[in-house]
């Protein structure tokens, strides 16, 4: 198996490291890396991008296909993915107007990143389940200091 760290010097994650942390160590909030990460990882991102991946598709489509995110939420969404190249908005000179999204070159770009997220999401979800279940298991027997036992 294959670490990413030899000897103890990072080698993927000390890259993510130098440019993730500001001088202090920390994870900056404010760094252009981190703000972007912030918004890839999100909880809707992934799926607002899946939707729209085979063509231009319109805004209540796109909400249609993301079972449970709100409109509020869907067109912050689509603002940042846009302001960030990753997803084109064509305005449709229908009446009433109406607007359709598309993933653009550069988004493009992401679906090696994602589908590697995905496949590791199905290999390893089997572990994940059980190592959930041994973490609810345990705390309902020991929640921690300041919380109620579970009946």
């Amino acid at each position: 198996m294959e670490t990413w760290c030899k000897l103890g010097t990072c080698t993927v994650l000390g890259n993510f490291k130098g440019t993730m942390m500001a001088k202090n160590g920390a994870f900056s909030d404010t760094l252009p890396h981190r703000l972007l990460l912030d918004q890839l990882a999100d909880e809707w991102t992934i799926l607002v991008l899946a939707a729209v991946c085979d063509g231009p598709t319109r805004f209540n489509e796109v909400k249609r296909r993301v079972v449970g995110v709100s409109q509020k939420t869907l067109t912050q969404c689509l603002r940042k993915l846009e302001r960030n190249g990753l997803v084109g908005r064509n305005i449709l000179p229908s009446a009433p107007l109406g607007v359709e999204y598309m993933v653009t070159p550069l988004g493009r770009t992401l679906s090696k990143p994602y589908e590697a997220l995905c496949e590791w999401t199905a290999t390893y979800m089997p572990e994940i389940a059980k190592a959930q279940k041994r973490f609810d298991k345990f705390a309902k027997r020991d929640p921690g200091p300041g919380n109620k036992m579970q009946s």
